[in-house]
């Protein structure tokens, strides 16, 4: 496929809840012609990441982006004509969701769809496109990320399978029960969710709660994922 027009087009609304991502060097966004699969086109997004251009391939009839992928810069004209020869293909990303941005020596995916409160990240290396770390986070609190190449860090309230529900008398019991099954340190101040508050006048509710707990991980190093102080957040599941 060729490039046919430059098109400016939104962010996806979920990666709006990513803050500290950094402004692209240079980036193009453009059109590749009309889907097979749904009314529209297909459209592509080519941003430059320092040693390489990120492609992202999307598709009105096609969940996620059809493709994300690495390539090395060779100049400074950006290839941005869907030509996946001689890349590096972000495995995973494909059907996933859509390109958020970078920082550091990071690539953020974040999910094309959202569960109630509650969204996915995957996060890949701009060394070699292999993915890093996944979760979901809470899209009641911002996912914030600091530092530099490999120290980055990021804050986010990830999210946590509700055993119980911790409301009404009941809601002490359970928030011990949540901070258990999460192996949440007893020394540590997590304050339990509001969901009182958040289901006030509310009737029956069909699902389970969702429930998010701070946490940080430092992403050079997986194995870092600890919670952090602050308050834990209540959502209605859909």
């Amino acid at each position: 496929m060729s490039l046919l027009l430059p098109l400016i087009l939104a962010a996806s609304p979920i990666a709006t809840h990513l803050k500290g991502l950094e402004k692209p060097k240079k980036e193009q966004r453009g059109v590749l012609g009309d889907s097979q699969l749904a009314a529209g086109k297909v459209k592509v997004h080519c941003v430059d990441v320092g040693n390489w251009w990120l492609t992202e391939v999307d598709d009105p009839g096609h969940k996620g982006a059809v493709a994300v992928w690495l390539k090395r810069k060779t100049g400074d004209a950006i290839p941005c004509d869907g030509n996946d020869e001689g890349v590096t293909h972000l495995s995973g990303a494909e059907g996933f969701g859509y390109f958020a941005g970078v920082r550091g020596e990071f690539v953020f995916v974040t999910s094309a769809d959202a569960f109630g409160d509650r969204a996915g990240l995957r996060v890949y290396s701009l060394r070699d496109g292999n993915q890093v770390y996944e979760t979901e986070f809470s899209l009641h609190a911002p996912v914030t990320l600091s530092g530099e190449g490999k120290s980055t860090v990021m804050h986010f309230h990830a999210a946590i399978a509700a055993t119980c529900e911790p409301r009404g008398d009941d809601a002490a019991t359970c928030w011990k029960q949540l901070r258990e099954s999460a192996h949440v340190p007893e020394a540590l101040d997590v304050k339990p969710p509001p969901c009182d508050a958040v289901f006030k006048g509310k009737g029956p509710m069909a699902g389970t709660t969702l429930i998010s707990l701070p946490a940080e991980i430092d992403l050079s190093s997986p194995k870092s994922f600890k919670y952090r102080a602050g308050t834990a957040v209540c959502a209605e599941s859909p």
